[in-house]
């Protein structure tokens, strides 16, 4: 694993797909919602895409020249904008499955156990940079938890 850092991650639209269950279970299917979704209404594809696990939820970001475009619910998706929120992230390589993921994650929760400036103020959240047709050796990762500082 990579370095555990603090970070800033930008205020952003998202749209989002949420199921009961776990991620790892549902993400196929929540990645065609979105993706329907884009296709629907011409938004482009970007990267990172980002995944809570419990419950399932995928986002896609939604890119700069999109911003203007009149993107509203429908039965599958939701338009969200998010704020500006600091994390503690740690980054990967390999493939996209739940063992990797649940490694950064305890990475994470043994640094947190072990520090007492931050406090989490939400779930794990991973975060994935490549596409499926890149190698899993290849494939960066990362996982992150939203903090705030007590």
């Amino acid at each position: 694993m990579d370095t555990i850092e603090v970070k800033t991650i930008p205020a952003v639209k998202l749209l989002a797909a949420r199921s009961e269950g776990n991620y790892f279970d549902q993400d196929g299917a929540l990645f065609k919602q979105l993706f329907s979704y884009i296709k629907t209404n011409d938004v482009s594809m970007t990267i990172p895409v980002e995944a809570t696990v419990d419950p399932a939820e995928m986002v896609f970001f939604v890119g700069s020249d999109d911003m203007t475009k009149n993107l509203e619910r429908d039965e599958n998706i939701v338009v969200v904008e998010r704020p500006e929120q600091l994390v503690v992230a740690i980054g990967g390589k390999g493939s996209y499955r739940r063992e990797n993921y649940d490694d950064a994650r305890l990475e994470l929760e043994e640094w947190f156990a072990a520090q007492d400036r931050y406090v989490a103020t939400g779930p794990p959240v991973a975060v994935y940079w490549n596409g499926p047709f890149v190698p899993a050796f290849m494939k960066k990762f990362e996982v992150y938890i939203p903090v705030e500082v007590r």
